[in-house]
């Protein structure tokens, strides 16, 4: 028999990130009887048990104020659901209490999952083993996208068992709750998984949700005489008293539970301490904590780091090693070349995730989990929140267009985003203005070797990329951006085992959710060449070169390589302007062509990801297309 499972929380606590994660992101959406509301279902497998997962609207009380309360409550009056998931935030936990209150004295076994807004806030300030010991109820600590934590949140479903009332009330209030539960203690707990103390409480509400639920539920003598208790003379009174209780109790339990960390010391701290927030002085602190940030993913992940595994262990010693391996075992047929050829899966795929692109993005994970650490991460999240507003985003988008180290990086840690306006936003800053480490690289090199009106050109072309999507924002999506609310906490001193835990959280993420998708690119790269898809798709793009972007045909191999790896298609530019082969103009065409195109087949696969088939295929072709167009627009004004 199939149980329901209900997850229930405020707006923007994690309430969808919970529900994909165990549905796995297949749901269907239904509407509610007599709304406009549209609500998530799904199934999940949690304990050997088969659940329907229903997505409840966000609620701040379960005493109806509003329509997503009033379906809330009927939610849990009509389907008795087995379980309950309550999510809540750093923002919300201080009146989500107030809910884990009420879900007490609703007597149905729920987890709280508790949604750290990053990776280092999951241990700062919140003593999970109290709130656990409150409610008698399970914690669990996750991550949103990143460590979502789904399989400890299956365990604690299965572990789960009724909550406990936290607290009382006054003497009269509980000789009347008392009472209630000793007339209708007949009633099997089969027939109704809602308390009877809980019952008692809305009726003292006089709540018309459990009144109308009552009339469904009971027979008229029972009926009846629960319904008297909501004509107490002093039942307006004693519904103040309950509510100023759960007020005070809520307010309490959220200071036992809510600890402060360790501040930075007295001394020139006080300057980052007072100025990281006003005005200006934000401004350039933020600049130069990333131009910090930067640098070290420079120097020492794409420098020393690259250096050491790409250009030393992995080209020197680690592919010959391999390579004689497989010739060895295999010899030299189409399965070696599969996995050591020139786009093997090994000498290719795992060298590029691992040799190349994690050395960067590790330095990149190890840098940003020491702004999460110190809790300045927050403060640079409210200094861009005024320029991000411009876009239709708010602050909550800086940390995914910083992982834009990788596109594909920063396009999966997009779906945290609230809404899909501002997920749309995001996807077109990576796609037209944001490059990623291997691109940048490539363009500031080269940047540096043309004349310098060309590459102010480059720079005016794609600040008018951003503009574009500035002025399609506002004219297509008149709606202002979500308010971003941020709990600043003061700054603290790093501790190091928690930014090295951390950078391996996210590294962890990377492997596991990244690779797959690095790994399929690269063998549909080897698919295309032994198939002749490769020198078919030359033989195609050559005279589109020529004709329109008056490019040797030698840079079809930029084009056709950046179509799968953009930073294949950026070293082969690279090689071909070093070698000569290309004047200024040509240098600025090629470029803006490959900044501008889809980034790569990797990006391509999270669009289908998150958006399905149809859509990956229209941004891809569009993306090209449009590259193409602006390339050989600007190639015509510079030869008019």
């Amino acid at each position: 028999m199939t149980k329901t499972l209900l997850i229930i929380g405020h707006n923007f606590s994690g309430k969808t990130a919970v529900f994909n994660s165990l549905t796995g992101g297949t749901a269907r959406r239904t509407a509610y009887p007599g709304t406009a509301m549209r609500l998530n279902v799904g199934r999940a497998k949690i304990g050997g048990e088969s659940y329907e997962v229903l997505e409840a609207p966000g609620v701040y009380t379960l005493i109806p104020t509003s329509e997503n309360e009033t379906v809330t409550l009927n939610l849990l009056l009509r389907l008795q659901p087995a379980k309950i998931i309550f999510t809540a935030n750093e923002e919300t936990l201080e009146t989500g209490i107030l809910i884990m209150i009420q879900l007490a004295e609703l007597g149905i076994p729920f987890v709280i999952n508790y949604q750290a807004e990053t990776v280092s806030r999951q241990e700062y300030f919140f003593d999970t083993d109290r709130l656990a010991q409150a409610f008698h109820a399970e914690v669990v600590v996750g991550v949103p996208i990143i460590s979502p934590n789904t399989a400890a949140l299956k365990k604690a479903l299965g572990r789960s068992h009724k909550p406990r009332w936290v607290g009382g009330y006054s003497r009269n209030i509980e000789k009347i709750i008392q009472n209630f539960e000793q007339d209708f203690k007949f009633i099997p707990s089969a027939a109704a998984k809602v308390s009877l103390r809980f019952i008692c409480l809305m009726l003292l509400f006089g709540n018309k949700n459990i009144i109308n639920w009552l009339r469904r539920a009971f027979t008229p003598e029972v009926r009846g005489r629960m319904l008297s208790y909501a004509q107490n003379k002093y039942a307006v009174a004693y519904s103040f008293t309950i509510a100023n209780r759960w007020e005070s109790l809520s307010r309490s339990l959220f200071q036992e539970i809510w600890q402060q960390d360790s501040p930075l010391p007295d001394g020139g701290s006080r300057f980052f301490e007072e100025y990281s927030l006003r005005f200006f002085w934000d401004l350039l602190l933020a600049a130069a904590v990333l131009s910090a940030l930067f640098a070290f993913v420079h120097l020492v992940g794409g420098g020393l780091l690259v250096r050491f595994f790409y250009d030393e262990l992995l080209s020197k010693y680690l592919a010959p090693f391999l390579a004689y391996i497989v010739t060895s075992l295999c010899g030299d047929n189409l399965v070696s070349a599969f996995l050591v050829g020139q786009y093997g899966i090994l000498t290719n795929g795992l060298a590029y995730a691992y040799a190349l692109l994690l050395p960067m993005l590790g330095s990149f994970f190890f840098g940003y989990a020491f702004l999460e650490n110190t809790g300045y991460s927050k403060r640079l999240s409210l200094t861009f929140n005024k320029f991000l507003r411009l876009w239709g985003l708010n602050g909550q988008a800086l940390p995914g267009l910083l992982f834009s180290c990788c596109k594909v990086a920063a396009l999966n840690k997009s779906v945290a985003l609230r809404t899909g306006k501002e997920r749309t936003v995001n996807l077109l800053l990576l796609l037209f203005f944001i490059p990623c480490v291997s691109q940048l690289a490539i363009i500031v090199n080269l940047l540096a070797i043309i004349q310098f009106r060309h590459a102010l050109i480059f720079a005016g072309v794609m600040a008018l990329q951003m503009l574009l999507i500035l002025v399609l924002n506002n004219l297509l999506v008149r709606q202002p951006a979500n308010s971003y609310i941020a709990k600043v906490t003061p700054l603290r001193r790093p501790d190091f085992t928690k930014i090295a835990v951390t950078t391996w959280i996210y590294t962890r993420w990377y492997i596991v959710r990244l690779t797959p998708l690095l790994l399929g690119v690269s063998a549909l790269l080897f698919a295309a060449q032994v198939t002749g898809l490769l020198e078919y798709l030359r033989g195609a793009v050559a005279p589109l070169i020529r004709t329109f972007l008056d490019l040797p045909e030698s840079f079809t191999d930029s084009v056709v390589l950046g179509l799968f790896r953009k930073d294949l298609g950026a070293v082969s530019l690279y090689d071909l302007a070093n070698n000569g082969m290309l004047n200024s103009i040509q240098v600025l065409v090629s470029l803006l062509f490959i900044s501008l195109s889809a980034p790569c087949l990797g990006f391509v696969g999270e669009i289908r990801r998150q958006k399905g088939w149809g859509w990956a295929v229209f941004i891809f072709t569009a993306a090209t297309v449009y590259a193409f167009v602006v390339a050989a627009l600007v190639n015509k004004i510079l030869h008019i």
